[in-house]
């Protein structure tokens, strides 16, 4: 797990794909709100 946020960041693919894992999260936590 550690060797994958250390990457994170070094490819710009990896960015979109934290921002994609990060979306359903962000709208359920509207949803709660």
């Amino acid at each position: 797990m550690g060797s994958v946020v250390a990457g994170v960041g070094v490819n710009p693919a990896d960015q979109r794909w934290g921002s994609w894992l990060l979306l359903p999260l962000y709208s359920q936590f509207l949803l709660t709100v």
